[in-house]
């Protein structure tokens, strides 16, 4: 009971004023006189009288103390409040899981689709119920709606919905994000915590919470063989491949073959194809067997001995082996053992490409030839596998090529006019020994000498001097240039720039200010990451990798102002043009894509990468422990009884009681 006003309470003050008024009341006095007979005989009769009359002095006074207690009671509005629950539980919001490994078949029928056909058989048992509300959810990497609080109104554009799934082949090829599909849940539910949320997914989860139904769609009978992932490393100039696989949902015996198509292009003319095979592998359930195709150069016998590797030892003896030196794609492939297949054959190959260096070519040309350069860059070419430079030194007395190279390095004497189709360096471009052609836009005025090399000092950040610890480097003579306002300082050495760049849409040229003979550059390993950031920044590597995961962040650079990207062999699905770098990309669909751009020289180049699916949705029978439940507070509403009237009643009650025991009053 809850007493709306408590200040009623002081009406019970009229208690104490009953009782004072009772003890204040005068006793009647008992005397001894003379009487007659009948006298006698009365008071006789009078006391027989006496403990009844007590007992109804007694209740008298209760029901007056009562009767006072209910008005004081009156006063403070007593009522009785409940709580109720309130919300309308025929609401549902279902979440259907969209992730990759929903794509698995068994008898031509998916997981995905048995859970959209279990949701449309849900749809008609929910809309049976008066104020039926609906909202469905896709899971995938970016969760959505396809359906959000649909009445009995939208009941059929929610089953077209759910056929276009059917029909569309709507389910993703990546992984799904449960836990923002919970929280899109959260946000439709808080205002009906009395709504149901149903789960259609084939993950098993050890922990769910009760306000979430989780509907498993998998099929006992479905299982899965997989290439989980593949490789290659280059050892000594020789390719070895490193291929991961594994069978879930029982054990299989599989074959795994390897295609390499355009192998060895750098000694023989157009490549020649490569084939590897390793029969027979047995995968036991849930266990990832990683298979090697190596060089039998580094055999060992411990090699053998590791747990869950097979080793392919490719010998150049056997006539049916060849070595890999390069290679233009890898195709992965497993075969089940059997004329069974598994339930999903998307991950059942894998893809490599780019196995060629790329050639950079680069031309030398000084009037006082030294090897300095060409140690540097053949240090980076050992250290950088996926170049192949190839360095031309221009003969004294013979004329640079304008034309034809990816790189031009001038050392003193300073060409005609600037190639257009490269980067140019210039080295020391003393005045004595010519004009710097007007192109380049920078003017040599003269020679400071000094007594001792003074360290040089970094300027401006950028990324050829990223890697370079500029203060290391120090010169005792250098020019004084004076450069256009397109060229960005590197280093200066009292405050005089040395080291520019000028990185224009059509003239990308780095200037040295000084010679090697006079410097400490040529002695430290400066002059090398110096070449490692040119070469970085003017010939970036377009993506980083060749394989790449469903919806895995890319970093797509450029030698050009855009890059074209499609799916092989697939012209609907349409990418547009990337244009800004660096740029991320994410695909959505696995297979091949093409890589297309012309650099800043007019130079077309274009490339391949394999997207597959996640490696963890190949596990058809994964387990989980629990996913986020969404989050809700029970609300509910006040219902309020009052007591009046059985304060009332009990008042009529009680008055009655004490009208009764007065007209009770003996004689």
């Amino acid at each position: 009971m809850t007493l709306l006003t408590p200040l009623g309470l002081l009406g019970l003050l009229g208690v104490a004023a009953l009782i004072i008024i009772y003890i204040l009341k005068p006793n009647y006095q008992q005397k001894m006189i003379s009487s007659t007979f009948v006298w006698k005989l009365s008071l006789k009769y009078r006391k027989k009288k006496i403990p009844i009359s007590k007992l109804r002095n007694i209740l008298l006074i209760i029901c007056q103390i009562l009767l006072l207690v209910a008005c004081a009671f009156v006063l403070t509005n007593p009522v009785n409040i409940v709580e109720n629950f309130i919300g309308n539980d025929a609401e549902v919001v279902v979440i259907i899981d969209s992730s990759a490994s929903m794509r698995a078949e068994t008898d031509g029928v998916s997981r995905f689709d048995r859970a959209i056909n279990k949701v449309k058989d849900l749809t008609n048992s929910v809309y049976e119920k008066d104020g039926a509300v609906m909202s469905v959810i896709i899971a995938d990497q970016n969760p959505r709606y396809i359906a959000e609080k649909f009445n009995v109104d939208g009941r059929y554009d929610l089953t077209d919905e759910l056929d276009g799934l059917l029909y569309s082949d709507g389910c993703a090829y990546g992984t799904a994000d449960i836990g923002k599909a919970m929280g899109m849940c959260e946000q439709i539910i808080k205002d009906n915590p009395a709504a149901k949320v149903y789960l259609y997914t084939d993950t098993k989860y050890q922990y769910s919470d009760s306000k979430v139904t989780v509907v498993d769609v998998s099929n006992e009978s479905d299982w899965n063989a997989a290439i989980l992932n593949a490789y290659t490393v280059l050892e000594e100039n020789i390719y070895s491949f490193y291929v991961d696989i594994a069978c879930y949902g029982r054990s299989e015996i599989v074959d795994l073959i390897v295609n390499v198509n355009g192998a060895n292009k750098n000694v023989i003319e157009g490549g020649q194809p490569v084939t590897y095979e390793y029969p027979s592998i047995l995968c036991e359930m849930g266990k990832t067997v990683r298979v090697v195709f190596r060089d039998i150069r580094y055999y060992s016998e411990t090699m053998e001995e590791q747990e869950n590797v097979l080793y392919y030892w490719i010998d150049a003896d056997n006539t049916e082996d060849i070595k890999v030196s390069s290679y233009e794609q890898v195709l992965f492939e497993i075969v089940p053992y059997g004329s069974t297949d598994d339930s999903i054959l998307y991950d059942n190959t894998f893809q490599l490409f780019n196995g060629d260096r790329e050639v950079v070519s680069i031309q030398y040309a000084s009037l006082k030839p030294n090897s300095f350069y060409n140690i540097a860059l053949l240090v980076l070419n050992s250290g950088y596998p996926k170049w192949d430079i190839q360095i031309t030194n221009v003969k004294q007395g013979t004329e640079p090529a304008l034309e034809g190279y990816d790189f031009y390095f001038f050392e003193h004497a300073m060409p005609e006019k600037l190639p257009e189709d490269g980067v140019v360096v210039l080295v020391n471009p003393e005045p004595e020994f010519g004009t710097i052609p007007q192109a380049a836009g920078l003017r040599a005025t003269g020679v400071k000498r000094l007594s001792a090399p003074i360290e040089l000092a970094a300027a401006e950040e950028h990324p050829i001097t990223k890697w370079t610890n500029i203060p290391l480097m120090a010169a005792s003579s250098y020019l004084t240039l004076v450069p256009s306002p397109e060229y960005i300082t590197l280093a200066t050495l009292n405050d005089d720039p040395v080291i520019l760049v000028k990185d224009e849409p059509k003239s990308k040229v780095l200037v040295i200010g000084f010679s090697v003979h006079f410097s400490t550059q040529a002695i430290s390993e400066n002059l090398v990451l110096l070449m490692a950031g040119l070469f970085e920044h003017f010939m970036p590597s377009t993506v980083q990798s060749n394989a790449f995961g469903v919806n895995e962040p890319i970093t797509v650079n450029a030698r050009g102002e855009s890059v074209d990207v499609y799916l092989d062999g697939d012209s609907s699905y349409v990418i547009d043009p990337i244009t800004e770098f660096p740029s991320e990309l994410k695909l959505a669909i696995p297979g091949v894509y093409v890589l297309q751009q012309e650099t800043w020289a007019g130079k077309d180049i274009t490339e391949y990468i394999y997207v597959n699916m996640p490696a963890i949705e190949s596990n058809v029978w994964l387990t989980e422990t629990t996913f986020k439940t969404p989050y809700t507070t029970e609300k509910k509403e006040p219902i309020i009884n009052d007591w009046l009237i059985w304060i009332a009643a009990a008042m009529v009650v009680l008055t009655f009681a004490e009208w009764w025991l007065q007209s009770r009053d003996a004689v």
